[in-house]
């Protein structure tokens, strides 16, 4: 149900009538899609919350405004920056949905090495402006289309970088914190008066209270704007790439090596993993090339690289002798990156990766090796600008493979309950392991949808259905001067 109009009013009195909406077709535009929520772990079986209005603040004196209103009315309230995950919408009917949007300044101190947000700045600008003058920032493992502020505040900040830069409680400096009464904390040396450059003050710690060590997923009231450590780049002022989607490229200096790191077991992988996070000589490093599926990793790879690439040469790759052989030698692998922050550090870092891949009976993969798909894996794992298509990848891999592939996808467990409704209608004796080919129904597209940089809409939300179409997640957009017009194209591709 909608808002009491007098109540209405008295919001709309804060941010102004273009800043709210009460209208149906907005509100749904904001509910949590079930695909969404199922994938995240999310408590709804079936449906979502639909939230009574949305509002859009502009500072932190609006925020203040908003949420002392709703103590007045007793009306629970999230607030979301990217609405990224089930975790940034409402969790109750009759609650009210802040979009923070309107909040997207940032500022950095390149002297003290960290940069001021607000809650709708992405990592993607952060990192392009921070590269400027030779610094970089954690971004998590979501991607660069996250908000940093919601990362390092809220949730647990794991990302490639961690290795090098640390997770979100090593990050997050100084605070402006809306409470949920409505009263503003500043934290750290922000609350001495004595600007954002340090996370903690005198007596208890404010920051473990805020997030702790993996989060409140902002249920403790809004973080305004924060101050997150920065951290050395020694690359150049912007990260030089070719290519076309989603096979961008970055044409870094040599000072850069990217690896896929391969082991004969488990036990190796860990004892190799170990040895390296006590070495201090990675980047980054993260396993993600798995998430295309255990046997068909080179394939998607192969089709991902190849402008003229199709979904429907699958087969054929999973097929190729040569590819099945590549794809045993990378069954148990991860992917790292050595920076050198000079010649000599850059020699050492590769000596040190050598004596402990001898140590471990390990090795380094030669096809991953190779000048493109190293590029390839720069880019990818620097920007992470393409990890969205760890959805995508998830519903092609369950409406396109072959019978008997073994589907290790990245977090397959998060499909679990997806999988489940999907066994009768694809007609699978075993949907964990042996994937058929299906055709997908409107109720398969509706159950996969998950965005997507893949599809097309003005502001990039867009959804990849199961069957391949591009839907629009169906965000408040801000065009036209109306920050609820919302203009997408159905393409299919």
């Amino acid at each position: 149900m909608a808002l009491d109009k007098k109540i209405y009013k008295e919001f709309e009195a804060i941010v102004g009538k273009d800043n709210i909406s009460d209208d149906r077709g907005v509100r749904a535009a904001y509910q949590c899609i079930p695909a969404q929520s199922s994938d995240h772990r999310g408590p709804f079986p079936g449906r979502t919350p639909l939230p009574d209005a949305v509002i859009l603040p502009g500072s932190t004196e609006e925020v203040q405004k908003i949420i002392k209103l709703c103590n007045k009315y007793k009306i629970p309230f999230k607030a979301s920056s990217t609405f990224w995950s089930t975790m940034g919408y409402i969790g109750d009917d009759g609650s009210i949905q802040m979009d923070m949007r309107r909040m997207n300044k940032f500022e950095i101190d390149a002297k003290n090495m960290y940069i001021i947000c607000e809650p709708w700045v992405i990592g993607a600008t952060a990192q392009a402006e921070a590269m400027k003058y030779g610094l970089n920032l954690n971004i998590p493992g979501v991607g660069c289309s996250s908000s940093p502020v919601a990362s390092t505040s809220s949730w647990v900040g794991f990302g490639p970088q961690t290795i090098f830069m640390g997770a979100a409680t090593e990050n997050l400096l100084g605070c402006e914190w809306v409470l949920p009464d409505g009263e503003v904390l500043r934290t750290g040396s922000l609350g001495a008066g004595s600007g954002w450059f340090c996370g903690e003050g005198p007596g208890p710690s404010i920051r473990g209270i805020l997030r702790g060590k993996q989060g409140t997923a902002g249920s403790f009231g809004v973080c305004t704007r924060m101050a997150v450590r920065l951290h050395p780049w020694p690359g150049p002022t912007y990260i030089p790439s070719y290519g076309t989607i989603p096979a961008y490229k970055a044409d870094l200096p040599d000072n850069f090596k990217a690896y896929t790191l391969c082991f004969p077991d488990w036990d190796a992988y860990a004892w190799g993993l170990t040895y390296l996070h006590q070495a201090e000589i990675l980047y980054l490093g993260h396993r993600q090339f798995t998430m295309f599926g255990r046997d068909i990793k080179t394939g998607m790879l192969k089709i991902l690289n190849d402008p003229d690439g199709q979904l429907a040469d699958l087969e054929g790759y999973v097929q190729d002798p040569e590819l099945k052989k590549i794809n045993e030698d990378m069954k148990i692998d991860i992917q790292v990156i050595i920076a050198g922050f000079s010649k000599k550090d850059l020699e050492y870092k590769e000596a040190v990766l050598k004596l402990i891949l001898d140590k471990v009976g390990g090795w380094t993969s030669k096809w991953m090796g190779e000048k493109e798909m190293e590029n390839y894996t720069l880019m990818y794992l620097l920007r992470l600008g393409h990890k969205n298509l760890n959805f995508v990848i998830k519903a092609l891999i369950l409406c396109y493979c072959c019978k008997d592939i073994h589907v290790d996808t990245y977090e397959l467990t998060a499909l679990v309950g997806v999988l489940k409704r999907l066994e009768s209608s694809i007609g699978c004796d075993d949907p964990l392991l042996g994937i058929g080919r299906c055709v997908c129904s409107g109720c398969l597209s509706s159950l996969l949808s998950s965005r997507s940089l893949c599809g097309f809409c003005s502001c990039g939300c867009s959804t990849l259905t199961a069957c391949g179409h591009a839907q629009c997640h169906g965000k408040a957009h801000n065009n036209s001067n109306n920050p609820f017009f919302h203009n997408s194209l159905l393409l299919c591709i």
